[in-house]
């Protein structure tokens, strides 16, 4: 990424998560700690399990974001699909 960086043109990198990245088996900690390691660069994240955004863990997902400053990637999904989870 350096040249990018160089360049003046490296704007952010993007994090996808794997469908498997869940609340059940992980904690958005984990996503601070991966960010952490680009100290002078942008990771947007994205998640791709619903279940961050279900009930109350919605708030809470949305704070970390907000509190750690890392932008939050969504999908735009036409109507009838989901977001895959496991």
């Amino acid at each position: 990424i350096e040249p990018l960086r160089e360049s003046g043109k490296l704007g952010a990198l993007l994090l996808q998560m794997s469908p498997a990245f869940g609340p059940r088996a992980n904690r958005l900690s984990e996503l601070g700690e991966i960010a952490a390691l680009f100290p002078d660069v942008t990771v947007a994240i994205e998640l791709r399990n619903r279940y961050w955004f279900e009930g109350d863990r919605r708030a809470d997902t949305l704070e970390f974001f907000q509190e750690n400053a890392i932008p939050l990637v969504l999908l735009d999904v036409p109507k009838g699909e989901s977001l895959i989870c496991y």
